[in-house]
């Protein structure tokens, strides 16, 4: 008998290394067009890096932000020592790196998939030659489209560990073997390090595989073994961040979202008690007119406002109310919508492979990895559902719901239908993604970043390290169906690139608070004898400078420096009048 020989590009298309490189490729894209972009959390996480590495290890338990990613970023500092300038690519090399990783792990996944189903299917329905290209290719779309490889977050990281554990599942279902028990511990641990949602997840898990265990004896006091795991790798950080915030807590993120997202909890500016508590460590008042808040102490970072929110917000009583908490549900909802209607060739394919499946073929009972992956994926999307959620949030989960549903759906379906339908859903993805990716390119900019436009400015003013800024204006922040005017200091990537601290903000008495519409902040028409007293007070605690984003051209005239090509100007402050309001207002600093 004669065979045909495969046809090269089905070869390549089915070989794991041409996926890699395919993935690979749109990464390091993204980590070399972003390597100078940064968010207000990327932020802090450098900040919480940089401070392990000039005072120990122990600045890298925080109460809100999850220690795993800046002691990634730590530990590649500690290698390479950049310059200012090259801080943040340094960031976008660790993101490229995790990225890696994540793609380690998802190749780990797909083979332990692939070995399940080997082990479940008959000779005449096995599922495999379609299990490479298809998984890797939503793979690329759901990394490029909902996390976006550069994000300075640690997003990757839990979706490198959500297919770490994934895999280890499949393994367990293959035969119990005692070895990935505790390798599912360690790893739904690590998961909590990296977001401490994962803690909760990772009980949802530990508790799914006890109602549904894996094949083999004793396979529930197996699980049992893999909860304590979990429970020693997780209990260490649970105890320093109870340490820090003073209560019993596996992180505050959880309370201090739900108080923001449900109950409309307004910012540390806004926030002065009331049905959400009674705030216990408020940024002091220098002045209030306009109104000039002041938190150089006692946290570090490059802004004391984000380094630890949970300090600001400690006093925060996140409660239930119904009508809340649905508005907070139906706002959630909406933005699952936007993600299936980004997921219309997914969401499509797999209907069409239902409509071809003969009738009675998906009665039969899904194996365990099945009803593990389903309702895991299931429990952290209504985790999210009832908080706020992100597309970064639930990434992993919704990828690892998709593939699920994919490789029951198509057990059934002939083979050349099956391979029209999946080459579909694929061209669909991955042809939208390859432009964007490409347009990407064409659009890079090749000029001096904004920070450092800024930072250079400073410099040149004689700003440096260990200095004080002040910062005016914001921008406007939506979440959870809520809009928030929020300060610059978020933002102030040009005060790490110098090394100084924004320690006070001039703000509005309505920033932190849901107003869609508002007056622009007055401070920026006070008039001659008010802008004196501004510029006293800061001066009067150490302020070199105050740095404004988005000045409005009939703001109070005064020696305003704007930074060419960016949005912010400077305001160089000189020592205080013997008669300046500079001693602070609102009593002593509070203790750490």
């Amino acid at each position: 008998m004669k065979f045909r020989r495969p046809h090269t590009a089905a070869v390549l298309l089915s070989s794991i290394y041409t996926w890699w490189v395919v993935c690979l490729l749109g990464a390091a894209v993204y980590a070399w067009i972003d390597r100078h972009a940064m968010n207000p959390d990327g932020l802090n996480y450098v900040d919480m890096a940089l401070e392990s590495l000039k005072s120990g290890p122990a600045n890298l338990v925080n109460g809100l932000w999850s220690p795993l990613y800046p002691a990634l970023i730590s530990a590649a500092l500690s290698i390479v020592h950049p310059a200012p300038a090259n801080v943040f690519p340094v960031v976008h090399v660790v993101n490229f790196l995790i990225f890696c990783l994540a793609l380690l792990c998802f190749t780990f996944f797909a083979r332990s998939w692939s070995a399940v189903q080997q082990n479940e299917s008959t000779s005449e329905q096995k599922g495999t030659p379609y299990l490479i290209p298809f998984c890797f290719g939503v793979f690329f779309w759901f990394t490029m489209e909902f996390t976006h490889p550069s994000n300075e977050r640690p997003d990757l990281c839990v979706t490198a560990i959500v297919f770490l554990v994934a895999a280890l599942c499949c393994r367990l279902s293959l035969g119990s073997q005692w070895k990935y028990f505790p390798a599912l511990g360690f790893a739904l641990g690590l998961g909590y390090y990296a977001k401490s949602a994962m803690f909760p997840l990772a009980l949802i898990l530990l508790a799914v595989l006890f109602m549904l265990p894996p094949p083999g004896k004793g396979a529930r006091l197996k699980v049992a073994s893999a909860a304590l795991v979990f429970l020693i790798v997780a209990a260490p950080l649970v105890v320093l961040v109870s340490k820090r915030v003073g209560h019993l807590s596996i992180g505050e993120a959880g309370a201090i979202n739900y108080a923001m997202n449900v109950n409309g909890l307004p910012g540390p500016s806004s926030w002065t008690g009331g049905v959400n508590g009674t705030p216990e460590h408020l940024p002091r008042s220098i002045l209030s007119k306009p109104i000039i808040m002041e938190f150089g102490s006692p946290l570090k970072g490059t802004n004391p406002l984000g380094y630890d929110p949970s300090y600001w917000f400690a006093g925060a009583r996140p409660h239930f109310d119904l009508r809340q908490q649905w508005r907070a549900f139906k706002f959630n909802l909406h933005s699952y919508l936007g993600f299936l209607l980004e997921m219309v060739p997914l969401v499509a394919g797999a209907l069409m492979l239902y409509v071809l499946s003969p009738r009675g073929s998906l009665r039969r009972r899904p194996g365990n990895p099945f009803w593990w992956f389903i309702l895991w994926s299931a429990a952290a999307c209504g985790m999210y559902a009832l908080v706020h959620v992100e597309a970064r949030y639930v990434t992993g989960f919704l990828m690892l719901l998709s593939l699920t549903l994919y490789i029951f759906l198509w057990q059934k379906v002939d083979p050349v239908a099956r391979t029209a339908v999946l080459g579909t859903v694929l061209f669909a993805l991955l042809i939208p993604t390859v432009k964007d990716v490409a347009k990407a390119i064409g659009e890079r900019t090749t000029g001096k970043p904004e920070y450092i436009r800024v930072g250079d400015a400073l410099r040149a003013a004689g700003i440096g390290p260990g200095d004080s800024l002040a910062v005016a204006g914001g921008w406007t922040w939506e979440s959870g169906g809520r809009v928030y005017r929020m300060t610059s200091a978020f933002s102030a990537f040009y005060a790490q690139y110098v090394g100084a601290r924004v320690i006070a903000a001039i703000v509005d008495p309505d920033d932190g608070k849901d107003m869609p519409q508002r007056h622009a902040p007055e401070f920026w028409h006070v008039d001659t004898e008010g802008m004196a007293r501004v510029k006293d007070a800061l001066a009067g605690i150490g302020v070199k400078a105050i740095v404004a984003l988005e000045r409005p051209a009939d703001s109070t005239h005064d020696d305003w420096r704007q930074v060419s090509g960016t949005p912010y100007s400077i305001l160089l402050l000189r020592a205080p009048s013997s008669s300046a309001p500079g001693k602070r207002m609102a009593g002593k600093a509070p203790a750490e």
